[in-house]
């Protein structure tokens, strides 16, 4: 019989396998094993505690397939949809803000959002980004893509009554 690992004194880290239980049904366990010992302090047998993670891992897949299809809709959203973490770097660009800027997401991902916003905007266009950060109130924001000018992007804070509108050309 082989020996396991932590028999042989050897540590290991946590360990996940199925378990079969005598009803058929499959337990997904995580088993956290430590070397018994003697009082010589030779090894003597294995301690090992279990845990049934398999109701988290349903949880998990279900998860992971919410995230899935909410990247899928993203990513093919008739509309350019951007994000930014907290410190300002882009870490979401989808394939329609990609085609209408002519910035493919490989290029902006890990940039500040500013770098991408006309110059005479950026200040505001970060005061309003700062905001939104914050928490401190709701915004409503409106992205103007002209068709020509990725230079020309303008982002503004909307007012109360959800005004639409664009400058001719734009994508709003």
């Amino acid at each position: 019989m082989r020996a396991l690992p932590r028999v042989q004194g050897i540590e290991t880290a946590n360990y996940e396998f199925p378990l079969d239980t005598k009803t058929g049904k499959r337990l997904d366990i995580l088993l956290n094993a430590t070397t018994r010992r003697g009082p010589d302090g030779a090894v003597t047998g294995v301690i090992g505690i279990g845990q049934d993670i398999t109701e988290l891992r349903t949880v998990s897949k279900a998860r992971d397939a919410v995230a899935t299809d909410l990247t899928q809709l993203l990513q093919t959203a008739n509309a350019p949809i951007f994000g930014i973490g907290t410190d300002g770097q882009i870490n979401v660009w989808n394939a329609k803000a990609a085609e209408i800027s002519g910035y493919p997401e490989a290029e902006t991902m890990g940039e500040p959002l500013t770098n991408f916003i006309a110059e005479d905007y950026r200040e505001s266009v970060q005061k309003v980004l700062d905001e939104a950060l914050q928490v401190s109130r709701i915004f409503l924001a409106r992205l103007c893509f002209p068709v020509r000018e990725w230079a020309t992007v303008r982002l503004k804070q909307v007012g109360g009554d959800a005004r639409r509108g664009c400058a001719s050309g734009c994508f709003a």
